[in-house]
């Protein structure tokens, strides 16, 4: 049901930001967005690998030994994020130029965002490990309702591309800290697996799992990647003299007299004879 409402509240939100952006900031928030759709393959690969570890560990009954290896994933996250942060600040001019958006921490922020998410990620694997799924839907509807009140908000205000940017990196944040908490309180509960616990999974390293479930999600990314994006942000860097337009003037033709006559926008009436030379209206 979370995600329903979540799915319902992100179709509002984008319908209602393509009508209070213009043509060229809808353009740059479509660029932000295929951005934060690439960085977070790495933190949903996260998820699956976290999820499997804890039921594997829970399985063979060590959930105590569950809890202090997320504890110690989840602090280290936290110290690559902050490390994450400062290179995203450090890359945001070159990296706004490649992509030809304004440079004013927007791209940071989306990158940033990036990082939250993945940290986001390890608190709803614990979540569907324990089987809270009400508390994981929960959080879904809290990130996007975060998210769409500051995004409307901000584009309201003529903040544009930054405070769309700003939006979802604040969403994010209250979402992961939300996440942390219902995380935290879900160890309470028996973590269980659907299927058969894999022994391997206590001698094989955790990067194997993240290379494998990011590779899937790639694949499955690249095939069902819109191509409305795409033309939203290429559609900013046409030149206008290429694209079409209602009034533009017509081309010039030769005369009878061999001299160029340039036609006039205004449409001929019906009464006008065909023979009738464009400029000399009855």
């Amino acid at each position: 049901m979370g995600g329903l409402v979540a799915n319902a509240l992100n179709i509002v939100a984008t319908v209602l930001v393509a009508r209070l952006l213009t043509t060229r900031q809808y353009g740059g928030v479509a660029q932000l967005l295929g951005l934060f759709f690439v960085l977070s393959m790495p933190g949903s690969a996260l998820l699956v690998g976290v999820l499997r570890r804890i039921t594997a560990m829970a399985a063979k009954g060590h959930d105590e030994l569950a809890h202090r290896w997320t504890t110690k994933l989840y602090r280290r996250s936290l110290l690559v994020l902050v490390a994450w942060s400062a290179f995203a600040f450090a890359i945001e001019a070159p990296l706004a130029r490649a992509l030809r958006l304004p440079d004013n921490g927007s791209v940071a922020f989306i990158l940033i965002a990036g990082g939250v998410w993945a940290l986001l990620c390890i608190d709803r694997a614990i979540l569907q490990a324990h089987r809270r799924y009400a508390g994981l839907g929960l959080n879904l509807m809290i990130e996007i309702g975060v998210r769409t009140v500051l995004v409307l908000g901000f584009a309201i205000a003529g903040l544009g591309i930054w405070g769309y940017a700003l939006g979802l990196l604040l969403g994010e944040i209250v979402a992961a800290a939300e996440a942390r908490v219902a995380g935290s309180g879900a160890w309470g509960y028996p973590a269980r697996a659907a299927l058969p616990s894999d022994d391997s999974m206590g001698t094989r390293a955790l990067s194997i799992d993240l290379v494998t479930a990011l590779i899937g999600f790639a694949l499955l990314g690249c095939s069902r990647m819109p191509t409305s994006s795409w033309w939203a942000a290429s559609s900013r860097r046409i030149p206008a003299r290429t694209r079409p337009s209602r009034w533009r003037r017509r081309p010039s033709y030769s005369a009878p007299s061999s001299s160029a006559v340039t036609c006039c926008p205004r449409p001929r009436s019906a009464g006008t004879a065909a023979s009738m030379r464009c400029g000399s209206w009855p």
